[in-house]
């Protein structure tokens, strides 16, 4: 199955990076994540997302609301507000752009992917829907015979312009209306007793019935029609509407039967859009301008605990009187607004299971007739009881989860500081017995005494680098905006013996001033620096710090000309206490690379090498332009 692409457009680097990571985790694709709505909508022309993810208030000089227009006139793609605390004369405007929904940030990542299901669920289905609406538009009014839909008691509901014009009717309305203020057998039956017998054969069952019937033109002429009509039912059997047609067989007695299949088979694709709303696993409905049911489908009946047809005629307060108010309240502001309301979270106890306290995301849309009027509410209703109770347990599972990694950081602390004294004076004493009485005892003894002299100093190393760990993790030193020239110089000058002793020959690009902890900067460009001499070749060592930027963040890199590392290992060696020579091969605890890893994702940046054995290695990293989230 294709990944749905998502296109980010957001101005706030970090932000957008956080969103992108979590969209890809969720299994989306992000097309790109663009900062300014200049750059978004040739963007969108060239990948054509399924989907785009927009700030309202971008940098720039078209705002959020401004794109998401032209993204809706131009590609017809569905949008999603990104949005904070945004003007309210701002969010007027960008209702009329007729969003799939709003994220509030900072952002609640259950609810980003529920906005984002829902908002391509929902313009596949319109899409769909729209395609077999217009499919059935297009057979509807352009049809070449009269076709119609009535009520039972003789009312048109709706017809086409053939049948109009057959009629001697200017439009479709005109006929309507004049029917309509009486019935269909009292203004264009010739012979309205015949009504009767046809109705009494279509409630019977739901097959095509014919008969010959004459009709009564506007202009007082008779026409000969032959009707064809069958009735449409609701789940509990009872007659919805009478759906037919009628061929003027004035001159021609019959219409060709491979025409009459073909409109058949039109009436079998409204069925199926019927069965599209029914069937959907979102609970839907329609109130009419009295609040009162509609039509509802299977899935909201269920919540509500009634079966379908007891809603019918009914409003929400007699059904679901607990949550009733907020669905009214909700109603009378669509219907006087003619505005769709989006996303909004309620709570309640329906008769389905009573003492149960459940959540829907409920939207409403307002239901308009053939000329835009607002005669109804359209109401989609999403439960997400499981959902929100799966958040709050893995919201204290991250908190539980934080409490035990501080608690850890405290016990390495104490581990790696206490431990250290009487390590350093097993050393000592270690040392002092080599120096008084190595060669006295036999070489065993001797070999011995050095086994416990390395064994103690690699100890020492691996405490020391615990505590560095304790202390980044836990550091209270504040960020500030800090020269990086000056950083790399304070990096390099403790190790100016091991540079001058191995001819090391280290240049930088000119660096940016950013905000950063001076201490925790200091240590990632010492350990990739001492990691760059130590694991040279028999060639000069070279290393260069180069830096670019690239749009929101700056892309630092570290190379050098030594042994390279194997791309197999490329993850690993950021994993703590991971190792990939032997000890007498080169020194060290795998700890260095951990260490800086952390140090970066701390700066709201990420690391990463790319190296091939035997060609060197460059180790680059990121840190944002504006770090205002540390």
């Amino acid at each position: 199955m294709l990944k749905s692409k998502i296109l980010i457009v957001e101005d706030d680097a970090i932000e957008s990076m956080d969103i992108k990571i979590n969209l890809e985790n969720m299994g989306y694709e992000v097309s790109a994540v663009i900062s300014s709505g200049e750059e978004a909508l040739p963007m969108i022309s060239q990948h054509m997302p399924d989907l785009v993810l927009m700030d309202i208030i971008l940098k720039g000089k078209m705002n959020g609301v401004e794109v998401a227009q032209k993204i809706k006139d131009e590609y017809d793609l569905p949008v999603i507000y990104l949005t904070s605390n945004s003007e309210e004369k701002t969010l007027e405007k960008a209702k009329l752009t007729e969003p799939f929904g709003y994220v509030i940030k900072p952002y609640d990542i259950v609810l980003l992917r529920y906005t984002i299901e829902i908002g391509l669920y929902k313009h596949k289905m319109e899409k769909k829907l729209e395609s077999r609406l217009q499919y059935f538009k297009n057979v509807f009014d352009n049809a070449p015979i009269g076709i119609f839909h009535s009520t039972i008691e003789g009312k048109f509901i709706r017809v086409n312009k053939a049948l109009s014009s057959m009629l001697g009717y200017s439009t479709q309305k005109e006929l309507i209306n004049e029917v309509n203020k009486l019935n269909v057998a009292d203004k264009i039956y010739n012979s309205p007793e015949k009504r009767p017998e046809f109705i009494s054969n279509a409630i019977k069952d739901d097959k095509w019935h014919s008969y010959k019937n004459e009709y009564i033109r506007k202009d007082g002429n008779i026409m000969i029609g032959e009707l064809y009509f069958r009735s449409i039912r609701n789940t509990d059997g009872s007659i919805r509407y009478l759906e037919g047609f009628i061929t003027d067989v004035t001159e021609q007695k019959e219409l060709e039967e491979a025409r009459m299949k073909t409109e058949m088979i039109a009436w079998d694709r409204l069925a199926e859009i019927d069965g599209i709303y029914d069937s959907s696993p979102i609970g839907l409905c329609t109130l009419d301008k009295d609040l009162r049911y509609i039509r509802i489908n299977e899935n909201l009946a269920r919540i509500n605990g009634f079966p379908a047809i007891k809603h019918i005629g009914k409003t929400p307060r007699e059904i679901i009187p607990t949550i009733s108010e907020k669905i009214e309240s909700m109603a009378k502001k669509t219907l006087k607004t003619g505005r769709s309301i989006m996303g909004v979270e309620m709570e309640g106890i329906t008769p389905s299971m009573p003492g149960v306290l459940r959540t829907w995301i409920v939207q409403s849309v307002p239901f308009k007739d053939i000329d835009g009027n607002v005669i109804g509410i359209s109401f989609s209703v999403l439960e997400i009881t499981e959902m929100k109770k799966a958040q709050k347990e893995l919201f204290e599972t991250v908190k539980k989860l934080k409490l035990s990694n501080e608690e850890l950081q405290r016990f390495a602390y104490v581990v790696s500081h206490d431990f250290k004294e009487p390590l350093r004076m097993v050393l000592s004493f270690t040392q002092l017995l080599k120096s008084r009485y190595e060669g006295e005892f036999d070489n065993e003894a001797d070999e011995f005494i050095g086994f416990i002299i390395e064994g103690s100093k690699r100890m020492e190393r691996l405490l020391d680098d615990l505590l560095t760990y304790s202390r980044i993790t836990t550091t209270e030193e504040k960020y500030s905006e800090i020269d990086l020239n000056k950083i790399i110089e304070d990096s390099i000058y403790p190790l100016k013996l091991i540079i001058e002793d191995n001819n090391v020959e280290i240049t930088w690009d000119h660096m940016p001033t950013i905000l950063i902890n001076r201490t925790q900067m200091i240590h990632v460009f010492q350990n990739l620096i001492t990691n760059a001499i130590k694991f040279r070749n028999n060639k000069t060592p070279k290393i260069h710090v180069s830096v670019k930027l690239e749009r929101d963040q700056w892309i630092f890199g570290v190379s050098d000309n030594g042994i390279g590392i194997d791309p197999h290992y490329h993850k690993r060696i950021f994993e703590v206490f991971q190792r990939l020579h032997r000890r007498d091969e080169y020194d060290g605890t795998g700890m260095g690379l951990f260490l800086t890893k952390k140090i970066i994702e701390g700066h709201n940046g990420h690391i990463w090498v790319e190296s091939e054995e035997g060609k060197g290695s460059t180790f680059y990293f990121t840190l944002p332009v504006e770090n205002n989230n540390i």
